[in-house]
């Protein structure tokens, strides 16, 4: 992976066969599934590198 960025993992099924859920990026709601650890790396590398790293609040930018 080429950036930074934030990702939300959601595991559905976590068992002795091995667990199973989705990785979403934050900032473009891109999903991919997974199936096992293996999968879950896959999942990560697969997703579209940050372009902006983390989004920012508005409400922040506007105090300072």
């Amino acid at each position: 992976m080429s950036g930074l960025g934030l990702y939300v993992v959601r595991v559905y099924r976590r068992d002795p066969e091995g667990i199973a859920g989705i990785v979403e990026d934050v900032a473009t709601g891109a999903q991919t599934r997974f199936r096992s650890a293996d999968g879950l790396w896959q999942a990560l590398r697969a997703l579209p590198p940050a372009a902006r790293g983390f989004p920012t609040n508005a409400s922040d930018e506007e105090e300072e």
